[in-house]
């Protein structure tokens, strides 16, 4: 519709199923690229969508905040689905965090590189970790891989998606166009993208891994505090990306025990002679069993909170209507 004019919805809670009718105004908006918070403990934040025209900007502003913090010591860059963006706005992004060098080189058909240079940059005065997966691609792969290489950052995570490619659109007269590929791009150290992907550092693939290994690589020590929402995760008033599978049974709540392993630090482990999951980590030893908390359900294994906090010396557990939390320090 027109510009201006209002719509009425109906909404369904996704929970209760309860619907109600809400009227809202039509028009243009945009979805800022970059959302920053600060965690407790002084670990900053930032999750990138993609490279767009706002990005550099928003990060530094970001960055600049988090400086004024007396507490602030690492940087947590997520980088998860995001599928790239402008090259230049990666550019001006990673001049925050590499002071001089080679961003990337182009190659041709004609086989020639051609450096793409960094000048008068910054580096952040504390440790920096990125957050890749499968779904980070091209422009995100361009910058995790230059911090890589000039261990500016420590790269978490799972191998991005390998789009090593630079495109040209052509447009036809019949209104469409076609996408060329003219060029692959290599990294500052000339490894190559292109169907390769960005290797992380810290290998990480369980639900919440990422964050609280990207915690730890950092240093984070103290409480720690996660919050398991229906569609957020939250580490320390952080919040992220990651959907934790939490049942509700009888005002129990159960949690996937591969989750539960990465808040241990550690690994779950299934005995099937034994039908218990043995999970292990730096937070202790513990093995859960039929009415020892453990449920499994479609081939997955989850574990009481309560019973996995009992296990385990200092943690703390509780059920609130819409989060399960858990609480331990290290």
């Amino acid at each position: 519709g027109p510009e201006g004019s209002s719509v009425r919805l109906t909404v369904a809670d996704g929970a209760s199923g309860s619907r109600r009718s809400v009227a809202i105004t039509r028009r243009t908006f945009q979805i800022p690229s970059v959302d920053a918070a600060m965690a407790e403990g002084g670990i900053g934040v930032v999750r990138i969508g993609a490279f767009s025209s706002d990005t550099a900007r928003l990060t530094q502003e970001a960055l600049e905040t988090f400086r004024k913090r007396p507490d602030f010591r690492g940087l947590v860059l997520d980088l998860r689905g995001n599928p790239g963006g402008y090259l230049d706005a990666a550019a001006a992004v990673a001049s925050l965090f590499i002071e001089e060098g080679t961003l990337l080189y182009t190659v041709g058909r004609d086989g020639k590189e051609k450096p793409l240079e960094i000048r008068g940059g910054s580096r952040v005065p504390v440790p920096v970790a990125v957050l890749v997966d499968g779904n980070s691609a091209s422009a995100s792969e361009v910058f995790a891989g230059a911090l890589q290489d000039y261990k500016a950052a420590v790269i978490v995570g799972t191998k991005t998606y390998g789009k090593g490619s630079v495109q040209r659109l052509v447009s036809l007269e019949t209104g469409g166009g076609l996408r060329v590929t003219v060029e692959h791009y290599k990294t500052p150290s000339r490894r190559t993208v292109e169907g390769a992907g960005i290797v992380p550092d810290i290998e990480a693939h369980r639900p919440l891994e990422a964050p609280l290994a990207a915690f730890r690589a950092l240093g984070a020590r103290g409480a720690f505090r996660v919050e398991l929402k229906e569609y957020e995760t939250a580490v320390n008033g952080a919040v992220f990306s990651d959907i934790v599978p939490v049942l509700r049974r009888d005002g129990l709540a159960y949690v996937s025990s591969r989750a539960l392993a990465a808040v241990a630090g550690g690994e779950a482990l299934w005995d099937g002679a034994k039908g218990e999951v043995r999970i292990r980590g730096k937070l202790g030893d513990a093995a859960f069993g039929p009415g020892g908390g453990l449920l499994v359900q479609n081939g997955a294994s989850y574990i009481e909170i309560g019973a996995f906090a009992k296990a385990f010396r200092g943690v703390r557990a509780s059920v609130g209507a819409d989060a399960a939390v858990l609480e331990w320090s290290e």
